[in-house]
């Protein structure tokens, strides 16, 4: 299985921690997959990140000033030295990945001179081509792009390639829920001995699991929401899982657990509202509970023995 990633994609993760960019590390590790990459790639992903990063310690610098002007400590939160170590840190990173295969380089072919000549920004053409390229010379029939680039997907497409099947996922996520090979290695959950039959003990059994590890992640992710979401923000919601609603499946992938799906919560809060004609002298308002329901798309990793490790969100949306 080849899986070719793309340069702009990896630098939104450049090491690899989100659950599903390190599921597809340990799968290449586990000789499950090939991860390729373009050569020139690598470099230009370790420049991106480099200027990111210097940019974005430029943006907090003056911040870092008035900080440091209310607290005891007058050690520098971020330091040249300490940049200059963030730098080397993902070229180490890198080559260890490539030293040990679990990243591998498609090299520039020179055969893929001609088509690039039809293309209009050809330089974004040269990656894609010689994967292509690579495929062909390896007698490998059935690979996968992922890729945000628009002009490249509809180019593979929209092209016929002879004895080439090409599927293409727009993120590791899509790919790691959607793509048949790799649900397939997914496998049952027998030996973890779960203590549910039915679909509402699995509720209820799944529920605990995700309160016992994800409590507090859960009641962040929808503070923040609400906060950016309600003209009204408050610090006084109830927030909490339901039962009903819930839709989710457990997986076991190479060493994780997977629990992936919909969860419903709901939030309550208690809110002041004007009374139009007072029921005595003096009262003004009234007090009421406000409570709304809403799915979360989540994705939840876990040991064998179900301790959380990561709990990342999707999409939040008002039922």
């Amino acid at each position: 299985m080849y899986v070719f990633l793309d340069a702009e994609y990896i630098s939104k993760d450049p090491f690899f921690k989100s659950i599903h960019h390190k599921l597809l590390l340990k799968l290449a590790k586990d000789k499950q997959l090939k991860i390729l990459v373009y050569e020139s790639n690598i470099s230009k992903i370790q420049r991106k990140y480099k200027r990111q990063l210097e940019n974005l310690l430029n943006e907090l610098s003056p911040k870092m000033k008035n900080l440091h002007s209310l607290i005891k400590d007058t050690t520098p939160i971020i330091s040249s030295s300490k940049l200059k170590e963030y730098n080397a840190q993902i070229e180490s990173y890198y080559d260890n990945l490539l030293s040990r295969k679990v990243l591998n380089l498609i090299p520039y072919y020179s055969n893929i001179t001609p088509d690039l000549v039809t293309k209009g920004n050809f330089k974004q053409f040269i990656p894609w081509l010689s994967y292509i390229q690579f495929l062909k010379q390896n007698n490998i029939q059935h690979a996968y792009f992922i890729t945000e680039n628009k002009e490249i997907d509809q180019y593979i497409r929209h092209t016929p390639f002879e004895d080439l099947e090409i599927t293409i996922y727009s993120s590791i996520t899509q790919m790691m829920k959607k793509c048949h090979d790799i649900r397939m290695l997914k496998q049952p959950i027998d030996e973890l001995d779960l203590e549910y039959s039915t679909k509402a003990e699995k509720n209820r059994y799944l529920s605990n699991v995700i309160i016992l590890n994800f409590a507090e992640n859960i009641e962040q992710e929808f503070r923040h929401y609400l906060f950016a979401h309600q003209s009204e923000a408050s610090n006084d919601w109830n927030i909490k899982l339901l039962l009903e609603g819930l839709h989710l499946e457990i997986t076991l992938l190479v060493d994780t657990v997977l629990i992936e799906g919909r969860i419903v919560v709901e939030t309550e809060t208690q809110k002041d509202t004007p009374l139009k004609q007072p029921i005595f002298s003096g009262a003004a308002s009234s007090e009421i509970k406000e409570e709304t329901k809403y799915w979360m798309s989540i994705t939840m990793e876990l040991t064998k023995q179900l301790e959380g490790q990561n709990f990342e969100v999707h999409e939040i949306k008002p039922i």
